[in-house]
């Protein structure tokens, strides 16, 4: 992961939104996380990465570049963000007010709940550099802690994690874990999750994992190209999961596991491309249960 801003992925996802705005593509992000998108990206500096979906060759250039990398994974990230969005507005609905991102990036889900519920209390957490970055762009806002931190140091208990927990009040609370957990080790996302549901007495939690169905780890259809990238950008995907161990292994920190879906789940829901490998899940804070196999899970 990047140690002097926000990763290549997560300025990637946020140039996907301005590129889905342009492109009129479904589910589509609202005018409000374009312009945050915009923002960001622009506080990054990467004005040739935001100028680039604004022309109709850089965005067929965009369309290229997707082709040889994960065909559909613009159209995948569009999808997986409504889906844990409409999972966050449904606890919120619920009186929810507590909401706690795990790798925030250059998303703007908090900064947008909250602008809807105004009491929602909002802590993101990410690495230093990104942290900055958003709390510049973000200014001063009740309820709103941008932390900096690292999920590794987080997972062992560290300085990040006392920075972390100082924020969060003994109230229900939404933990959002979206296109991090692959990059971490995996026994640190083990610890992640156990200290989490060890410290909170009632929590929903939304992760995604990369599925180990078939190696290599990564989306399908696989392009080599791709897993390049990600190792060249110091961001490869470090383990995978098979499908029928996510629930016993999320038991196994302390979560229950309520709903998984996949992009095939997705896509009936919100047609267009499609690929494969990853599911998201919806887990509630519970007793642990019995673990699984670490031959299970693929590194």
């Amino acid at each position: 992961m990047s140690e002097v801003g926000p990763s290549a992925t997560a300025r990637m996802i946020a140039a996907a939104q301005l590129l889905a705005s342009a492109e009129s593509w479904q589910p589509a992000p609202t005018p409000e996380a374009v312009a945050w998108s915009r923002r960001f990206l622009l506080a990054n500096g990467d004005s040739v990465l935001r100028r680039s979906v604004d022309t109709r060759v850089g965005r067929g250039l965009w369309r290229l570049i997707e082709a040889q990398l994960a065909p559909g994974l613009m159209h995948h990230f569009l999808r997986r963000k409504a889906w844990i969005e409409a999972h966050c507005r449904e606890r919120l609905a619920c009186g929810w007010r507590q909401l706690l991102i795990l790798g925030a990036g250059l998303d703007s889900l908090g900064l947008r709940l909250q602008a809807d519920y105004r009491d929602l209390r909002v802590i993101e957490l990410d690495r230093a550099p990104t942290a900055t970055l958003r709390a510049r762009c973000v200014g001063a806002r009740e309820g709103w802690h941008a932390v900096a931190g690292d999920l590794v140091d987080v997972a062992a208990g560290g300085a990040s994690w006392q920075s972390m927990v100082a924020c969060l009040e003994a109230q229900p609370t939404i933990i959002v874990c979206e296109g991090v957990a692959m990059y971490l080790p995996f026994s640190a996302v083990q610890r992640l999750l156990t200290r989490l549901a060890n410290h909170l007495h009632e929590a929903s939690l939304i992760i995604t994992v990369m599925e180990n169905n078939r190696h290599p780890i990564g989306f399908r259809p696989f392009r080599p190209l791709s897993d390049r990238w990600l190792r060249l950008r110091g961001e490869p995907f470090r383990w995978g999961i098979k499908s029928t161990a996510i629930a016993p292994t999320l038991a196994q920190t302390g979560w229950q596991v309520s709903e998984r879906t996949r992009e095939a789940d997705l896509t009936e829901r919100w047609p267009g491309p499609c690929l494969s490998g990853e599911t998201l899940v919806l887990a509630q804070r519970s007793l642990p249960g019995q673990g699984i196999a670490r031959s299970q899970v693929k590194a």
